[in-house]
């Protein structure tokens, strides 16, 4: 993934909502059970639906798979909350 595209998901989603090299915190560096990951090229924190949809087009237009995760949902592992986040 091009810091190009990094931009593009900035413009489209929000300076705020897309995070990328020192701004990813330790959390994002772990899976869940505490495992060392690789880490993401950028984390993508979505505020709205919209947002999703817009995410997941570039990342198809682009084939920039995508991981996809969330804390505090009332529905496990969905993309409408707002506590959602997706590494890229």
């Amino acid at each position: 993934m091009s810091d190009g595209f990094i931009d593009e998901l900035r413009n489209a989603l929000g300076q705020n909502s897309v995070l990328s090299g020192a701004a990813i915190d330790a959390r994002y560096h772990h899976d869940l059970a505490g495992n060392p990951a690789p880490r993401p090229r950028a984390v993508v924190c979505p505020k709205t639906t919209e947002d999703v949809s817009a995410l997941l087009r570039l990342c198809h237009r682009a084939k920039v798979p995508v991981i996809s995760d969330c804390i505090m949902s009332t529905r496990p592992r969905s993309a409408t909350s707002s506590k959602s986040w997706f590494t890229t």
